[in-house]
């Protein structure tokens, strides 16, 4: 198995955020990403009234807005992880958030090069997923890719599959904190938002099979009585955008990772139904790794 796949492999997501305690995950559209460094967080309480809290960290809502820019935008590259560093300290006293496994960062970031190239090219301005009715990125068979290698790596069977989700394709975006406070163009329009970066990870969500990475795009306020930034997965970017749009985006994120629609009404119904979240984390992980 690749560096860090025991972090992001595709047996670890649904026992992060189904733990032992039968926490809900928030509803479709609900609790949103802050930033672009989310990935999982990894709690050390020890007692009973810790992991409570630690649960209730983990479910808690998320502010959509990023910090505000100084003179301008910054865009930038997904920045590397340090070498040899397995977490850096995020979220507050006590809590450690872990970075990016170093074969995904890898990847993402191939897989963003090739996102940048496809619309560059393309005629459609898009990438070759949306010219193909897809949001969807799905890796291939291991057996083709082994085939034209003389050499076989772990990394050959643990490749991601992406959702693709970048709205401003489909329809200009109004800055939400704009909109809400009145403010518009000195010609009375709206204050569009603007590109900035790719986001610095990928927002992982646990399906009932597999792990999903989400590949967004961060944007922009230009005005300077603004000067907001925005995630495109962010709930006030949702809200901003036509429903038909949105409706595509079939995820239930938390403040550090997320679960598929489908796997949120699994898990509702299997609940109802006098299954315990341990029974339920454990059919999960058969899925993954079977």
């Amino acid at each position: 198995m690749p560096d860090g796949a025991s972090e992001y492999g595709m047996d670890c997501g649904a026992t992060d955020l189904l733990a032992e305690h039968g926490a809900q995950p928030s509803t479709k559209n609900g609790n949103r990403d802050r930033d672009a460094d989310h990935c999982e967080e990894w709690y050390d309480g020890e007692g009973e009234g810790e992991d409570n809290e630690d649960m209730e960290e983990e479910f808690r809502e998320a502010d959509d807005e990023e910090d505000v820019i100084g003179s301008g935008p910054q865009p930038s590259e997904p920045a590397s992880p340090a070498a040899g560093a397995n977490t850096v300290p995020r979220g507050g006293p006590g809590k450690v958030r872990s970075t990016i496994a170093k074969w995904l960062y890898t990847d993402y970031k191939d897989m963003c090069e090739r996102l940048k190239n496809e619309m560059r090219r393309n005629i459609s301005g898009k990438p070759n997923c949306y010219d193909g009715g897809q949001f969807i990125i799905n890796p291939p068979a291991p057996i083709f890719e082994a085939s034209r290698r003389y050499q076989l790596s772990p990394q050959i069977f643990q490749r991601p599959r992406y959702f693709v989700w970048l709205p401003h394709l489909f329809h200009r975006i109004p800055c939400p904190s704009c909109k809400l406070a009145g403010r518009t163009r000195k010609d009375g329009g709206a204050v569009m938002l603007c590109l900035l970066s790719w986001p610095r990870m990928p927002r992982r969500v646990t399906d009932i099979e597999a792990n999903i990475f989400i590949i967004g795009q961060r944007y922009y306020c230009g005005d300077e009585r603004c000067r907001r930034t925005y995630q495109s997965w962010s709930k006030a970017i949702l809200d901003a955008i036509p429903q038909s749009l949105a409706a595509h985006f079939t995820y239930s994120l938390t403040f550090c990772s997320g679960l598929t629609d489908r796997l949120v009404a699994l898990l509702r119904s299997c609940f109802q139904r006098g299954m315990g979240p341990s029974p339920f984390v454990e059919m999960i992980r058969t899925f993954h790794i079977r």
